[in-house]
């Protein structure tokens, strides 16, 4: 009886070191083989008067826009278009999301506001609590195009700082190409 319960406890501690060194792994990212796992990538999502987006964002890479026009809501395939700042990115929010501006008229258009780059640990808020972005670029959605603002390099800027509409403007009739 007694060698039954040392082994019972000895079972139970093999369990346990087993247990806890897959624990470690996970923290570390690293699969059953020692291979280190890249991190899934964050996606918000935005729904507006004529577009629906994703924002892709993965540790260290481009940030990318998928979007669909209202038209094209029916279709599996979003487009695709890349940002020139580097993760974590998110939307400008305002209270139900992402915070955007929709102009009708000759030239229609559903506008938001992307933040990302490096992140400023002096300011942080919910939604960056490691550290605000330190750029910004402004996405103009056409009816045929996308047309997107330079990247601005500034003091940081919290996702659930919202802007006034004049930020919603930079960028739009710029020489940029459409995309």
């Amino acid at each position: 009886m007694a060698m039954e319960m040392r082994l019972a406890k000895a079972l139970v501690v093999i369990c346990g070191a087993v247990l806890l060194a897959s624990c470690e792994n996970r923290k570390k990212s690293l699969d059953v083989f020692g291979t280190p796992v890249p991190n899934p990538p964050t996606v918000l999502t935005a729904e507006l008067k004529n577009h629906s987006l994703r924002l892709v964002s993965q540790n260290g890479e481009r940030c990318v826009i998928e979007y669909k026009s209202a038209k094209d809501l029916a279709a599996d395939d979003f487009k695709k278009v890349t940002l020139s700042m580097v993760s974590p990115c998110d939307f400008i929010r305002g209270g139900r999301g992402a915070l955007s501006y929709s102009y009708d008229g000759k030239f229609a258009r559903d506008v938001v506001i992307v933040v990302g780059g490096p992140p400023d640990p002096k300011a942080a808020d919910r939604f960056q609590p490691h550290g605000c972005s330190t750029q910004f670029q402004v996405v103009n959605f056409l009816e045929q195009s996308v047309r997107i603002s330079d990247r601005f390099d500034g003091g940081p800027m919290c996702p659930s700082s919202g802007r006034d509409e004049v930020y919603f403007g930079y960028g739009y009739g710029l020489d940029n190409e459409d995309q």
